[in-house]
């Protein structure tokens, strides 16, 4: 851990929030202070392939002021071992693990809009505002609060500003949730964030199902 990170904030708990292919997320306070605010810390994992995800979200985040973004306050490092970056604490779960644990049957009518119309705002603030794409939409990157209210998304590791009216090259999603597109190997752009988001909201009223090939919201 980098030496200006420890300086500023501990850990709360002695174990990690999760653990994932880039790195360990924290629970995290300012150091001294009694807790009664915590924050999110990412902490890099050694590997130079990584280094690319870790300034994308940074220089991503920092330019970001929305609801429904995750909010970002700090970040330690160039994306090396021990790099972290400080972001807001949701007191929630993913967006598939309570699709999954909390509404077993399907989400509830009212919810599920109250969810897309939050969904969406966030997307429109992306692509309108910033001229940026997220490129990453599934269930894991969306987190809800326990009280099922708020919407939030996050992990912008692979978030790109595109600008109006370019189009990339080259782009990627789950297949199952691959615009046609992208399907094709056709370059994109917004659209691909669109046809995502447009997905999530078909399995939010089909019961988890996509509408082809049995796929699930996982992305399995």
């Amino acid at each position: 851990m980098l030496q200006a990170f420890e300086d500023k904030y501990e850990h709360v708990g002695d174990k990690p929030l999760g653990t994932g292919a880039c790195g360990a997320t924290w629970k995290v306070k300012v150091k001294g202070s009694d807790g009664s605010e915590v924050f999110c810390s990412k902490e890099q994992f050694e590997d130079p392939d990584l280094a690319k995800l870790f300034k994308n979200e940074r220089d991503a985040l920092s330019v970001c002021d929305h609801p429904n973004v995750t909010k970002y306050y700090d970040a330690f490092g160039e994306g090396e071992g021990g790099s972290a970056m400080v972001i807001e604490f949701i007191d929630g779960m993913t967006l598939n693990e309570a699709n999954w644990k909390d509404f077993p049957t399907g989400i509830p009518k009212d919810i599920a809009l109250d969810w897309m119309i939050q969904m969406a705002s966030a997307i429109k603030y992306l692509h309108v505002e910033k001229g940026m794409l997220h490129r990453d939409l599934h269930g894991g990157n969306w987190m809800v609060t326990k009280d099922h209210k708020k919407v939030t998304l996050i992990d912008f590791g692979t978030a790109i500003t595109c600008g109006q009216g370019k189009m990339l090259p080259k782009t990627f999603a789950f297949h199952a949730f691959k615009s046609p597109q992208t399907l094709k190997g056709l370059p994109g752009s917004f659209d691909g964030d669109i046809w995502y988001l447009g997905m999530i909201f078909f399995s939010f009223v089909n019961n988890k199902r996509l509408p082809w090939n049995g796929y699930s919201m996982d992305g399995d």
